[in-house]
Parts: structure tokens; C-alpha cells; sequence
């Protein structure tokens, strides 16, 4: 996260323009040790689901026998920290286990949760970290229940991934991080399932579900970054040439010679216009002066009539 670019830093410039096949090969260099290309099956799914539903409904052994070996005291407050829920002391793992392994996400989401939440957000306080927190536990626990409620549905599940994917990418995530978002994941349901829930099979169906949407979220945050690369680069020739244009104009004898010549141009087309207008001017000061009947006051047949 954050302001650099996730693409893979050995591929040569022809590489980077967004064809078919370079978009492929930079997704493919980008996916994580762990990804699978197969796809993910009906039973890896049932795995998937019914593993998250311990974890939904307090079922989870490993939660129910850390709470049953707690004292009284300790119990209570356990039981208040996480209001009794064993989703919150995943989702604390999940985001404990993400800022350990990537801590430069910490302060983006810091700033990105006080945005969305406060809205008349000023400066960080307590109390906006905190409400945020409880923002993000809340969207990590929402994008894994959708994921898994529209695996039937392939072009529903592909819309998610792609509105997932784009806005991620306009907080600042990038294509690369998905990658370490999916270790804090598995880290967190082993965590929370134990060894009596958390089999290898179900090692095996959470890793192929992943890899399916990164799949589909994967290619869509190439995409949004080449673009973006393709933009700076274009502001950035615009800037170079136009400081050089300025830089010229100012700063060498022909851009000297150049404004001077400019200048005394304008300066003659000014007075042209000066004199012409004044031409007019007399001209109809003459005529307004000769038909206004003050004037005849004035003139020699006046004058010999009075006489």
C-alpha cells in the first residue's frame, strides 16, 4: 500500500503496455506462492462455508475451550472485549496478523477508516482509530460472507471481485498486497479453528477459494495501476517539457530576443490603435461639434446676422 507500483520491477518496458498476454504474464508473476489455478469445486466450497459458520455461531472448539480454562475474572473480561462473539477475536487476529507481517498498511488504514467513518473528522483521536477498527472488522467479515454466499452464481461472484478489486485500488491497495491479506486470512482461521476444524482439506478448499478471487481482483488492479503509471508518465513529460519551454523563453539569448521582439510588437500595435482611435475620435468630436446648435452661436453667418 501506499504510493509505489506493484509491478514485477525485471519487466522491460514492452512488457508493461496492458496487451493480453503482458496483462497475463505481470498477474501471474504478482500471484502468491500459494495460489491455485484450478477451480474451486462444490465440496472445497461446502469446506469453506461450513468451517466460517463455526466461527460465525461460537462453535469453534478451540474459542469454547479457551473460554471453559479462563477464571471468572478473566472470563468476564474476555467475554466483554470480544461482547461474547468468536467473529470479533478473529477479525482481531486477522488485522493483528496483517499490520505484523505489512506494518506500512497500518497508518494508510489508520487514515483511510477515520475518512470513511468520521465524517466530520479533523485530526486522529482515539476514538476514530477505534471506530474504524470496528469499520474494517466489519468489511473483512461482509467481503467473506458475499464471497461465499455468490460462488454459485459465477457472474454475480466476477461483479463482486471487480467492484472489490477497483475500490481497493482507489484507497491505495495494491494487486501485490492481496498476496499478504491471504497469509493473514489462513494464519487467522487456523487460529480460531484449531487442528479439530482446520483440517488440511480445509487448508486446501480456503486456499483454492482465494485463489479463485484473486483471479478475478488480481487482473482488474494491473490494470488500474498501468493506468495510472500511464498518467504520471504523461504529466510528468508534460511538466519536463514545459519547464524546458519556460526555461528557454527565459533564460536564453533567443528567448530574450524572442520576448523583446514580441514585446515591441505589442507595443506598436498599441500605439496603431491609439492613433487610430484618436483619428476617430477628432473626427466625430469635429462633427458633433459642427451640428450642435450651441455651436451656431459661433459662426460667421451668426455673427454678420446679429450685426
Amino acid at each position: 500500500m501506499g504510493s509505489s507500483i506493484s509491478i514485477h520491477p525485471l519487466l522491460d518496458e514492452r512488457k508493461r503496455e496492458s496487451s493480453v498476454s503482458d496483462l497475463e504474464e505481470i498477474v501471474l508473476l504478482i500471484m502468491p506462492t500459494y495460489y491455485l489455478p484450478n477451480t474451486v469445486t462444490g465440496r472445497e466450497v461446502k469446506l469453506c462455508q461450513t468451517s466460517w459458520n463455526y466461527i460465525l455461531g461460537n462453535k469453534s472448539m478451540v474459542y469454547l475451550k479457551m473460554i471453559s480454562e479462563l477464571n471468572l475474572i478473566d472470563k468476564e473480561i474476555f467475554l466483554c472485549r470480544y461482547e461474547n462473539k468468536c467473529l470479533n477475536w478473529f477479525t482481531e487476529i486477522f488485522f493483528d496478523r496483517f499490520f505484523d507481517i505489512h506494518p506500512i498498511a497500518k497508518s494508510l488504514f489508520v487514515n483511510k477508516r477515520n475518512i470513511v467513518v468520521s465524517e466530520n473528522y479533523i485530526e486522529p483521536n482515539t476514538n476514530n482509530i477505534m471506530n474504524g477498527m470496528e469499520y474494517l472488522k466489519g468489511q473483512i467479515v461482509k467481503v467473506i460472507s458475499l464471497t461465499l454466499s455468490q460462488t454459485k452464481d459465477t457472474r454475480k461472484f466476477i461483479k463482486l471481485m471487480k467492484k472489490i478489486a477497483i475500490s481497493h485500488c482507489k484507497r491505495g491497495v495494491q494487486a501485490i498486497e492481496y498476496g499478504i491479506m491471504g497469509n493473514a486470512l489462513f494464519y487467522s482461521l487456523e487460529k480460531c479453528l484449531g487442528p479439530e476444524h482446520f483440517t488440511p482439506a480445509v487448508d486446501l478448499a480456503w486456499k483454492s477459494m482465494y485463489s479463485s478471487m484473486l483471479r478475478h481482483i488480481v487482473p482488474e488492479c494491473v490494470k488500474y495501476e498501468l493506468e495510472q503509471r500511464r498518467k504520471d508518465e504523461d504529466y510528468q513529460k508534460y511538466k519536463s517539457a514545459e519547464y524546458l519551454r519556460r526555461y528557454v523563453a527565459d533564460n536564453t539569448f533567443l528567448g530574450r530576443l524572442s520576448q523583446l521582439t514580441n514585446h515591441s510588437r505589442e507595443n506598436s500595435l498599441h500605439e496603431s490603435e491609439n492613433e487610430s482611435c484618436s483619428d476617430v475620435n477628432s473626427h466625430l468630436l469635429d462633427q458633433e461639434y459642427q451640428t450642435h446648435p450651441a455651436t451656431s452661436i459661433l459662426t460667421p453667418e451668426t455673427q454678420t446676422d446679429a450685426t
